[in-house]
């Protein structure tokens, strides 16, 4: 890649999430929201149907940059330190003007997993598989587990509109001039940073015992 030519979209999001956990194991949630921030385009690649999906992660953003922003920002630096905060005074499921911050991470954690399921599958999958089965499956193992029934069968339904395989890895190429193996290589890339990030992430909410927060 030249030195002034633009990422491409995976290379965006490769970046950006290398960022998010730093050698200690933090889990710093600027650098999530600005990860998340780069990934939801990646919903966009799927088709109309799924722009609620976009906007419902952008609120859940600004939820998190306004604690960031807020007299008490320094406490949400880490995730870490952001739970702890909001379980010391018992505010993880209070409603107030600003969402908790707990409770909506744990809404983009929860995402996360389907999508780093999701970006494994697709790197390992071959010519003939079909993107919806992939999707599918992996929702069914993921997000399928916190959703009622009215939004499983809308989201089982909008699968069957998904691209197929050939033309979501092109969108998702971005115009680059990398191979269909660079890219899906790119995918693994991804997970792999990913599942450090959303495993520590994991054992927060455990060790908070807020892995069920309504």
């Amino acid at each position: 890649m030249a030195k002034n030519e633009p990422k491409a979209f995976l290379e965006v999001v490769l970046d950006q999430f290398s960022k998010v956990r730093k050698e200690d194991g933090a889990i710093l949630v600027d650098e999530y929201v600005n990860a998340y921030e780069a990934i939801i385009v990646f919903f966009d690649y799927f088709g109309r149907l799924f722009s609620f999906i976009t906007a419902d992660v952008k609120s859940k953003i600004e939820i998190l940059r306004k604690h960031r922003k807020g007299d008490a920002g320094q406490n949400y630096l880490s995730v870490r330190s952001m739970l702890e905060y909001e379980v010391n005074r018992n505010i993880t499921i209070v409603k107030g003007p600003i969402p908790s911050a707990s409770r909506t991470l744990l809404r983009l954690h929860r995402a996360l997993d389907f999508i780093r399921l999701f970006f494994e599958k697709l790197s390992e999958s071959q010519e003939h598989d079909k993107v919806s089965s992939i999707a599918s499956d992996c929702y069914n193992q993921t997000l399928a587990n916190f959703h009622p029934w009215l939004v499983r069968k809308g989201t089982a339904l909008a699968m069957y509109a998904l691209p197929n395989r050939a033309c979501l890895l092109t969108k998702i190429n971005d115009q680059a001039t990398t191979t269909e193996a660079d890219t899906l290589q790119l995918l693994a890339n991804i997970v792999a940073v990913i599942n450090p990030i959303y495993e520590e992430t994991q054992s927060l909410y455990i060790k908070q015992d807020l892995l069920l927060l309504p």
